[in-house]
């Protein structure tokens, strides 16, 4: 459920970027193509910003309804899950209101609230592995199974004994020609019924002594004894590879974890250079400066794919602390779940000794993370608000007023959800 859920996140993150990236475009085509130019030159700067405009409104659209692929699970090259950010915001949502266990289809939108931290967290490796040891339920399944196998083979070797019983014996006996003769005599000499010569007590018996049994070379107890050893050496050499796994997926989370911070750093700084580029050739474009219409636009792909990038990155950095705290085994608390046992857990000590702890590198010092600059998004209650007409918007086709209405609701309806 927490993967469909960073999932989702990512999803609307992908969708308002490229949204603001096809608005871009639409406003360059525009642009372009009310200035007064070569015909020649211009027709080809046309082109290419219509296409560059058709590219990323084909893009929006994808995000919007995406197409039916496998999210992120568990299992998919780590044992929590690696970040797939596959299909887009309806598919992602409908695949979490599946999870949930809510109505998949009721005139609503579900969007994420919480965001992504970006704060460095830097584990203790000797203490995570200490709890993983130790937390594991796996672990702790296995640690029972191997004491059960300790009292099965203390139980075996009880064969290898000498048996040295007491016995004692006290009855009644009972003879007679016929089982039931009421009729008959039931003296001891001729007894007529045996029922009848039991009741009168005249055969009484008693025995009280010992029996000593030393079988011959003891087949079935070595038997049984080597049963035993073998089903715990089973246990044990299962409980100590269950060790080595987990030492390694938590090895695998943490240095993800560590990864993925590094590279949201890195995404974040070159979506500042690619915001700053594209923002100079637009204060040249405005003010009428010969701009290269390719640099332009290569520009706006640089900035919306460094976007997209940069969320991805911090989603990764979310799915990779939850790795570490599902192979620690503090997944429940890590959401502030705790389940309540009046019977407190108590370790069961056996003599296979912990593997020592292994050696990480030491953490790299972070460079400082920067607040992502806000977006300026002007809406109103009934949708989002028209820009001030300008030349470029005199100038723009009826087509283009038709696609802004048709994408843009649709946009809308996705980013705010039905009122």
């Amino acid at each position: 459920m927490t993967n469909a859920y960073w999932d989702l996140y990512f999803a609307y993150r992908d969708l308002d970027a490229r949204g603001r990236a096809m608005k871009r475009a639409l406003d360059s085509w525009t642009r372009i193509s009310a200035r007064e130019k070569n015909e020649i030159e211009t027709g080809a700067s046309e082109a290419l910003a219509r296409e560059q405009y058709y590219r990323f409104k084909s893009d929006v659209d994808e995000a919007i309804s995406g197409r039916v692929t496998q999210g992120t699970r568990s299992g998919n090259g780590s044992t929590g899950g690696t970040l797939e950010a596959a299909g887009g915001v309806q598919t992602t949502e409908r695949r979490l209101r599946l999870l949930i266990g809510i109505s998949i289809n009721d005139g609503e939108m579900i969007r994420p609230k919480d965001e992504p931290t970006e704060a460095d967290i830097v584990f203790d490796w000797y203490s995570v592995q200490q709890d993983a040891l130790q937390l594991r339920s796996e672990l702790r399944r296995q640690q029972m199974l191997i004491r059960k196998r300790e009292m099965e083979l203390l139980a075996a070797r009880n064969f290898l004994n000498p048996r040295l019983d007491a016995v004692a014996r006290y009855r009644f006996r009972g003879f007679g020609d016929d089982l039931l003769n009421a009729e008959g005599a039931n003296n001891g000499t001729a007894p007529a019924s045996a029922v009848g010569n039991l009741s009168n007590g005249e055969y009484q018996e008693w025995l009280l002594g010992f029996e000593y049994e030393v079988p011959l070379g003891y087949r079935k107890g070595y038997l049984a004894v080597q049963n035993a050893e073998l089903q715990l050496s089973r246990e044990r050499i299962i409980h100590r590879e269950q060790q080595r796994e987990i030492v390694h997926n938590l090895s695998n989370a943490v240095t993800d974890a560590a990864r993925a911070y590094e590279a949201c750093q890195n995404s974040l700084n070159r979506f500042w250079a690619a915001r700053e580029l594209l923002d100079a050739y637009d204060a040249q474009d405005r003010n009428d400066m010969d701009v290269d219409v390719d640099h332009l636009l290569d520009a706006q792909r640089r900035v919306v794919e460094a976007e997209i990038r940069y969320y991805r990155s911090r989603t990764e950095y979310a799915v990779a602390l939850k790795n570490v705290h599902m192979e620690k085994g503090s997944l429940l608390s890590y959401h502030n779940l705790h389940i309540f046992n009046h019977q407190p857990y108590t370790s069961i000590s056996t003599t296979e000794e912990l593997p020592p702890p292994q050696e990480l590198l030491p953490p790299q010092e972070p460079l400082p993370i920067e607040e992502l600059p806000p977006i300026e998004e002007t809406r109103t209650d009934d949708g989002p608000e028209n820009p001030a007409p300008d030349k470029a918007d005199e100038a723009e086709p009826a087509s283009f007023s038709r696609l802004r209405k048709s994408v843009f609701s649709a946009y809308e309806f996705v980013r705010r959800g039905p009122r």
